[in-house]
């Protein structure tokens, strides 16, 4: 059998083997209820390993997650005038200090982003990509699309070089930045605040600093080298012998303020028509980029039609092509052809017939991506769903063959440096909003005097088949599997979620709707239960299984008999590198008992959930 620890990417080490068998199978045959509340206090964690000995088994730059795992202990907020979730604590509050002062769900997750770009500024900012999903309390649904364009002077045969080498980040790796974008659009059209006012509480963080978390270190541990070399980003990240800082940390972004304050001053356009658009053309044009600002002028977000579905009698609603949202929807609906109690336990047939409707939707998704938009539409179809439903043998998993027939295979580039926001507000209004560099740091380049880190989304593409859907042509977007996901019940909003993970973001998001809609847990043990889920890259089926009660090493032999040869299996205490690999589900909804909203971050990624009323 192969069953794999996660390791450090740059490492490829693996982790420690943990586990008292014993311990699992007793936890294994209690019942649901029993073990869940064991989940959520992670009273069983103290128990996995001794802190001896995890202290023993550390080593050097690694950061190992407390002894109790960090999922199985969440903390849920609510509040009547809405909650704001998002991957650190001060972009949460950025979002909910606009709640509590008038402002409504799009102004919040505005703010909530802005504040993200300083306080998370290895996944977001204002030189990255944004997609972006709108419920209005008026019934509006809406998707505004953020994907970076190919620049018009782009060269494959460099950037080919540039990956024989090992050298794919940089300047050249720069698409347009478009996150910046659909912020603006979306304030615009659907918020009710000055860009001044959203933007505020991201200058006031930039200028008075924040602590660097123990997520970004660890980032910074595998993925900081590629930014060594740009003086502003080294001055920020790095101390004087260039190492990555400690925990906790104080760091300021001064240039990045500033740039702020000019946007604040002269509205979102000057980042592409105006100064701050003609201080990146130089820098460009310096370092061998190829983002001009005739690249920049051309930039509108583009407003598509969210696609939809149904679910046990809820409402789908998802970000369209170039997204990931087609293979969100046809996920659930494959299993709502299932009865309840074939999905919502934590049997083996269970987990199978989990992944295999996420493997299924996933590969329905690359198809489309060669047979075109119309491909993604048919994934929709009630019909289609059934079709793929009859398909899954809870006994065995499908051979890539029995799921894509004749059609060529794509294995996706993996998307790194990604980050979600949720947001309700008291008004009905809702919006989910994924944020990425699509490398951690991006391409790990910034221009002096701007401040932020640019996006590295070149590096996703392919360089040397002009026929393959992922060439780097003029004017492509990257095809991606970003999902911001609104789920409606009779027409309001009911759950709002999404969350980076590259490949797995479909299934992450998938099993969190189960935990809710079937297993009927609440905000803060959906987003924390320990995972099973399927890995969105390569034609082996490849499943990733977090090794924390209920799961047992039974289930990981049970899955290889299966025909899931290839399993990743994480114990704890782990990395806290590691644990991002399990995806980061930030999830805000209502209560319909109480009404009020409801708030749980993913603590896999620092995820915060704060009231529309906190002080």
């Amino acid at each position: 059998m192969t069953s794999t620890s996660l390791s450090q990417p740059v490492r490829r080490a693996k982790l420690p083997q943990v586990g008292l068998h014993a311990l699992l199978r007793l936890v294994n045959t209690a019942s649901l209820a029993s073990v869940r509340r064991v989940v959520a206090c992670g009273l069983l964690g103290l128990l996995l390993v001794p802190a001896t000995e995890a202290r023993r088994r550390q080593r050097p730059g690694d950061d190992l997650s407390p002894i109790v795992p960090e999922h199985q202990c969440v903390a849920e907020v609510r509040s009547t005038a809405g909650v704001v979730v998002a991957n650190t604590r001060e972009a949460a509050a950025a979002g909910a200090r606009i709640l509590r002062e008038g402002g409504n769900a799009i102004d919040a997750a505005v703010a909530a982003a802005l504040a993200l770009g300083v306080s998370e500024a290895e996944a977001s900012g204002l030189g990255g990509q944004a997609w972006m999903v709108i419920h209005m309390a008026d019934g509006r649904d809406i998707s505004l699309d953020g994907s970076g364009k190919v620049p018009e002077l782009v060269k494959p045969e460099e950037l080919q070089r540039l990956k024989d080498d090992d050298l794919l980040f940089g300047y050249k790796t720069v698409a347009t930045p478009e996150a910046i974008a659909v912020l603006d659009q979306a304030l615009r059209q659907f918020g009710t605040k000055r860009v001044s006012e959203v933007m505020a509480p991201a200058i006031e963080l930039a200028d008075s600093g924040v602590r660097l978390t123990p997520h970004q270190r660890a980032v910074l541990l595998s993925f900081g080298w590629r930014m060594r070399s740009n003086p502003t980003l080294r001055d920020i990240f790095f101390d004087a012998s260039l190492d990555e800082w400690e925990p906790d940390h104080l760091f300021c972004m001064d240039e990045v303020a500033s740039t702020m304050r000019r946007l604040a001053r002269h509205g979102f356009r000057d980042f592409y028509a105006g100064g701050i658009g003609n201080a990146i053309d130089a820098d460009m044009q310096a370092n061998g980029g190829y983002l001009r600002k005739s690249d920049l002028a051309r930039v509108r977000a583009a407003e598509r039609m969210p696609v939809r579905g149904r679910y046990r009698g809820l409402e789908v609603v998802s970000f369209p092509d170039p997204g990931g949202g087609a293979a969100v929807v046809e996920a659930l609906q494959i299993l709502d052809r299932f009865p309840p109690e074939m999905v919502d336990s934590e049997s083996v047939d269970a987990m199978v017939i989990r992944l295999e409707a996420s493997r299924i939707a996933l590969y329905d998704l690359y198809g489309s991506w060669i047979r075109g938009p119309l491909a993604s539409l048919r994934m929709l179809d009630p019909q289609h769903a059934a079709h793929r439903a009859a398909m899954i043998n809870p006994h065995q998993a499908l051979r890539i063959g029995e799921i894509v027939g004749r059609e060529p295979v794509i294995t996706p580039r993996r998307l790194h440096g990604s980050t979600h926001v949720s947001v309700v507000d008291g008004r009905g209004n809702a919006v989910a909003l994924t944020l990425s560099f699509n490398l951690e740091f991006g391409a790990g380049v910034a221009t002096a005097g701007l401040g932020f880190p640019y996006n590295g989304t070149l590096a996703l593409f392919d360089f040397d088949d002009p026929d393959s859907p992922g060439y780097v042509r003029p004017g492509a977007v990257l095809k991606q599997v970003a999902a911001p996901t609104i789920v409606l019940r009779d027409g309001t909003p009911f759950m709002v979620l999404g969350g980076p993970g590259s490949g797995r973001i479909t299934s992450t998001i998938v099993n969190t709707i189960v935990n809710v809609v079937e297993r009927h847990m609440s905000a803060g043990d959906a987003v924390a239960y320990p995972r099973v889920i399927w890995n969105g890259g390569g034609t082996l089926p490849e499943p990733f299984i977090e090794m924390a009660p209920p799961h047992t090493d039974a289930d990981v032999a049970e899955l290889y008999s299966r025909g899931y040869l290839t399993l990743y299996a994480l114990r704890y205490p782990a990395r806290v590198i590691d644990a991002i690999a399990f995806g980061g589900v930030n999830l805000a909804m209502f209560d319909a008992t109480t009404g009020e909203a409801v708030g749980a971050g993913d603590p896999r990624r620092s995820g915060t959930a704060v009231a529309g009323d906190a002080p």
